[in-house]
């Protein structure tokens, strides 16, 4: 599930990608790959991909530990295309800005985060030749985690930065304006 208008289109970067269509603001949740899906283990995510399953090749996903979700048919957020560098941080199923994403510009996930670190699916990032194999569980987590929360403390820098320069201070919350 998208929560920006998008368009599937031809990719610089490998086939055909996810193009969005309107202004994302950083931090923003972009999608959900979750909600309508069916929930495997991994050992299923392989084992469907092994047989060529590709509804379960394009939308299977790490949701955490070893359990994956897949799309029950073909979906726009299974054209979102790998890259070392994303504007999108995976983490659990759930897809946020991890910077401001300018109207046309194609979405792109690390998909280290989502693929088995068994896959059987790891290929070739086409721009830097390195070989693209997902974590481990745990480490998928954690770098999930870090990079939202570098997200999140920019977004609250930002958003202190334009208070205090509207002469708004954080010391002001909380403060009893009836003494």
């Amino acid at each position: 599930m998208l929560f920006f208008d998008t368009r599937v289109a031809p990719s610089e970067i490998c086939g055909i990608g996810l193009y969005t269509t309107e202004k994302i603001a950083k931090g923003s949740l972009v999608a959900d790959f979750v909600t309508d899906s069916r929930i495997i283990t991994e050992q299923e995510y392989i084992q469907e991909v092994l047989s060529g399953n590709r509804l379960v090749q394009m939308s299977g996903v790490r949701w955490f530990g070893d359990q994956f979700v897949c799309a029950s048919e073909p979906e726009q957020e299974d054209y979102i295309n790998h890259s070392f560098s994303p504007n999108v941080i995976y983490c659990c199923g759930f897809c946020f800005a991890g910077e401001e994403i300018l109207k046309g510009t194609e979405i792109t996930l690390d998909y280290r985060c989502f693929l088995s670190s068994h896959d059987c699916d790891s290929f070739l990032d086409l721009k830097t030749g390195f070989q693209v194999q997902g974590y481990r569980p745990e480490k998928a987590l954690e770098v999930s985690i870090l990079k939202l929360r570098k997200v999140v403390s920019e977004i609250r820098i930002s958003q202190n930065t334009t208070l205090a320069s509207e002469g708004f201070y954080l010391a002001d919350v909380g403060s009893d304006e009836r003494s």
